[in-house]
C-alpha cells in the first residue's frame, strides 16, 4: 500500500478545489474603463444570466436595469463572512437598494455559481426576462 503525505493530500486536494471554481462565463463582456468590474451576459430564450467579476475588490457589485439609480431594478453580488450572495433589489433613490421581499415582491434571481479567486469575486446568476414581479 503506497502512503500520500498530509502535506501531498493537501495540495492534491487544494489543486482540485482550484480547478472545478472556474465560472463559465455568458458571451457578451463590458469591462469598467479602470478594469476593476467585469460585467457578462446572454439571453437565451426567457432568461437572461449574468456574470460580474469584482477584481481587487471586497464587497459587493452589481447590475442595474433601468434608466437611473431610480426606480431601478438592481441586483448585486455582496461578499459577507466570506461567502458570496446575490440579491434581488430595488432602488428608488440614490441610496442602497431596497431587498425586493422587503418591499412585498419575491426574489427572481437564482445564484449558478460563485467564485473567491486570489483578488477578486465573481458570481454567476440568472433570471427570468419578465418576472411578473412588480420590483423588476
Amino acid at each position: 500500500m503506497t502512503t500520500v503525505s498530509p502535506l501531498l493530500k493537501a495540495l492534491i486536494c487544494s489543486s482540485l478545489l482550484l480547478m472545478s471554481l472556474q465560472l463559465t462565463y455568458p458571451k457578451n463582456k463590458y469591462v469598467i474603463k479602470d478594469g476593476s468590474l467585469e460585467l457578462y451576459w446572454e439571453i437565451t430564450g426567457q432568461n437572461v444570466t449574468f456574470a460580474l467579476k469584482l477584481i481587487g475588490g471586497k464587497g459587493w457589485a452589481g447590475v442595474g436595469l433601468g434608466t437611473s439609480m431610480i426606480n431601478a431594478d438592481i441586483i448585486t453580488m455582496e461578499l459577507a463572512n466570506n461567502q458570496i450572495y446575490v440579491r434581488d433589489r430595488y432602488s428608488k433613490a440614490y441610496s442602497v437598494p431596497t431587498l425586493d421581499t422587503d418591499l412585498g415582491g419575491k426574489s427572481d434571481v437564482t445564484l449558478i455559481e460563485s467564485e473567491i479567486g486570489n483578488g477578486f469575486i465573481a458570481a454567476r446568476f440568472s433570471r427570468s426576462l419578465n418576472t411578473g414581479d412588480a420590483n423588476d
